[in-house]
């Protein structure tokens, strides 16, 4: 699995968001975007709830999964899953 999570107003690149995967039984396995926003991570075939969230900076973001209507992958075949993030506002302590 792997794929790109950018910026939705200018399609910039989105450094160290950890994106993770939850199966249906509630694992998680996750990663971290690298500088160019790319993540690459070895899941098993199952069905999975794909999640991006940003720790690290001082502004909340919305992550949307690209190219799923109910936010859910299966696997095979999906092998690339991408996000937007779209900026929401301050985070607490910021």
């Amino acid at each position: 699995m792997s794929g790109h999570v950018h910026y939705a107003d200018s399609g910039a690149p989105y450094p160290g968001v950890t994106v993770l995967f939850r199966n249906v039984y509630g694992h998680e396995l996750h990663t971290d975007t690298d500088r160019n926003g790319y993540y690459e991570l070895a899941l098993p075939e199952g069905t999975y709830r794909p999640f991006a969230v940003d720790n690290q900076t001082v502004v909340n973001a919305a992550f949307t999964l690209l190219d799923s209507n109910d936010n859910v992958i299966t696997l095979p075949p999906s092998a690339q899953v991408d996000f937007l993030a779209t900026p929401i506002g301050q985070k607490y302590g910021g």
